[in-house]
């Protein structure tokens, strides 16, 4: 057996492996980053819809939505955006308000935007919506 021969079919046991191991847990991997990224949208676009038909946040909607993030195992930074016509109030405001009177309103007209980010701080979600109605 020569070395060309040898060394062709180590190339060809090492591509083997590559082929039937490594590629496939590969793909499963971003298989599972695609289904994280979809179940965050898909929760992120039912909250921001429910506070586009309510005009109101409840801060154990808001935690359960949390919840349902964490589920994904992964580490997920959610930053909130709400804009009227005289100001606009962010994250750390918006939660201060939930976790002093268990909810926050907003007015028909008013402009509410939701960001995911994944740990590394991508955004994997971006979802936004003007209040149709004030419930309260």
């Amino acid at each position: 057996m020569s070395l060309e021969e040898v060394f062709s079919k180590v190339v060809a046991i090492f591509l083997g492996c590559v082929l039937m191991f490594i590629l496939p847990v590969k793909i499963m991997y971003e298989r599972q980053e695609n289904l994280c990224q979809t179940y965050a949208l898909t929760e992120s676009i039912a909250l921001i819809d429910s506070v586009c038909n309510k005009g109101i946040i409840y801060q154990d909607v808001y935690l359960s939505f949390l919840d349902s993030l964490k589920k994904t195992g992964k580490i997920m930074e959610v930053e909130l955006e709400h804009y009227s016509e005289s100001d606009g109030r962010y994250t750390k405001q918006i939660v201060s308000e939930l976790e002093n009177s268990g909810e926050y309103k907003m007015q028909t007209g008013d402009l509410i935007k939701i960001k995911v980010n994944d740990e590394k701080g991508n955004a994997i979600v971006f979802y936004g919506g003007y209040i149709k109605d004030e419930d309260y």
